[in-house]
């Protein structure tokens, strides 16, 4: 007889470790294909129109239940839940910092 019990889950201690060992946040992190491919194509444009035309100052990072509004338009309330630091906050502040970054005057 085959006896059956919950394992323990793995919870990240750290940034890196939840990155897998990265430096910083990829799309690869992402849960599925099809949402790398919907963050790409429609969520960041949104974020960018969005952040763009309501932040008054543009390096203020998005606080979570922001990103968590986005993220509930895009790809429906309640699909992704969106934690502090996670992989959504991660990749929205690294796409506001390039925007800013290519922005600034040379």
């Amino acid at each position: 007889m085959v006896k059956i019990t919950e394992g323990k889950r793995y919870a990240p201690t750290t940034q890196k470790a939840a990155r897998g060992g990265g430096g910083k946040w990829k799309l690869d992190h992402l849960p599925d294909n099809s949402a790398r491919t919907i963050f790409q194509t429609d969520f960041t444009p949104l974020v960018k129109f969005r952040v763009g035309a309501t932040t008054d100052d543009p390096w203020q990072p998005l606080f979570r239940k922001e990103v968590q509004v986005l993220v509930d338009e895009v790809f429906g309330k309640g699909k992704y839940v969106v934690q502090d630091n996670d992989v959504w906050c991660g990749l929205v502040c690294n796409r506001r910092l390039l925007w800013h970054l290519l922005t600034l005057p040379m």
